[in-house]
């Protein structure tokens, strides 16, 4: 006999052998009833309307990933993985970066920023360099119905996980899941292994569903996003903008760059092109969300105040559109987008204000890749 470790083996052979020994125990006891059994006859009708006059099952049509819309899942029900990945100079390139369908990028202290990237049903070996957490992963985490794979946190994050407010996989006491390339210094050098991280999420967790997941954007076919207004060319207070730059700190400047022959924006850190497992990272759709942030403590750790919202800039297609964001205790994080002129060609400070729009809608994508990134108060951002 042969030990079965993927996760989705396994269910697949579970529901067979479930499937098989229904049908087995059906049939031994169709012979011993008798032909007035009533009972018998009900659920010889419930089992034929089920499966059809020809005894065929009827398809079983899997869901959308609900991350991104771009792939089918492999099961009605899934076990989501948000990991937090380094970005520190050292931690380039990254491992399995480029199959995430949702990444955030968070500042942290030093002057650095890490990615929150979440992985549906991850088809990667690996993934790393796998760092520390700060309250607001979990935050985000939580709405998207994840497990947060991590490697320790904060002491607010540490103490609220403790707490069990969030379901995760912390390498300190999950060793054997986890390992140290010898290639790479510490603490840039730890690394997931996919399969064992889903044994044991599958061991200790319940499954989500796809509408378990909460997204601060609804993802809609392209021609329902054009009917409804959404981020699209011909959107009001949709303006050109091909060319994007965030300059997170004076030795750390992101860009994207828009390519008209595939309607993507592919990334470049410090003027060069970043890349995760041997190929440039791009995304279908690039959202700026401003934040209050403050220093925290002597360490420089930083808050993220997210009770009064702020304002977003959502860019898709070669176009930009701005907007606002919110959380609230029963909706989770929404983004909305409004009929603004959005002031494209110019510098924009983070957090200066803009004029109410008279509408707002929430926001709606098109089935894509989407890079978030969180920006402090007061950085430069310009497209």
């Amino acid at each position: 006999m042969f030990a079965i470790r993927n996760w989705r083996l396994k269910a697949l052979v579970l529901v067979l052998a479930a499937l098989l020994a229904g049908g087995i125990y059906s049939g031994c006891n169709r012979s011993s009833l008798g032909e007035g059994d009533s009972d018998s006859a009900t659920m010889g009708q419930e089992a034929e309307t089920a499966a059809g006059p020809d005894g065929a099952l009827p398809a079983v049509t899997m869901p959308a990933d609900p991350f991104s819309g771009l792939d089918t899942l492999n099961s009605t029900s899934f076990y989501p993985l948000a990991v937090s990945i380094d970005n520190a100079s050292r931690a380039r390139p990254q491992t399995g970066l480029s199959q995430a369908r949702l990444v955030y990028e968070l500042p942290v202290e030093g002057g650095i920023t890490r990615f929150l990237a979440f992985f549906p049903e991850p088809q990667l070996a690996e993934v790393g360099p796998i760092r520390s957490v700060r309250p607001y992963f979990l935050d985000l985490a939580a709405e998207c119905g994840a497990v947060l794979v991590h490697c320790g946190g904060s002491p607010e994050a540490l103490a609220r996980l403790n707490a069990g407010e969030v379901e995760h996989i912390d390498e300190i006491a999950n060793e054997k899941l986890f390992y140290r390339r010898k290639d790479r210094s510490a603490p840039h050098n730890l690394y997931g292994r996919f399969d064992l991280l889903l044994d044991k999420v599958v061991e200790r967790f319940a499954p989500v569903e796809p509408d378990d997941v909460r997204l601060p954007w609804v993802i809609a076919e392209e021609s329902a996003v054009g009917e409804a207004g959404g981020v699209a060319a011909e959107a009001a207070g949709a303006g050109v903008a091909d060319h994007i730059s965030i300059k997170y700190w004076s030795a750390y400047t992101v860009e994207y760059t828009y390519a008209p022959d595939n309607g993507r924006y592919w990334r470049t850190v410090n003027g060069t092109a970043h890349q995760s497992d041997d190929q440039p990272l791009a995304a279908d759709h690039v959202i700026i969300q401003y934040a209050d942030m403050d220093v925290l403590d002597d360490k420089g750790r930083l808050s993220f105040d997210a009770s009064d919202g702020g304002r977003i800039a959502v860019f898709t297609g070669g176009t930009c559109v701005e907007g606002h964001w919110k959380r609230t205790a029963s909706e989770g994080t929404i983004f909305s987008i409004s009929s603004a002129e959005s002031d494209t060609g110019a510098e924009v400070a983070a957090g200066a204000g803009v004029e109410s729009a008279a509408t707002e809608s929430r926001l709606m994508l098109s089935p894509g890749i989407v890079w978030v990134l969180v920006v402090p108060q007061g950085r430069s951002v310009t497209y």
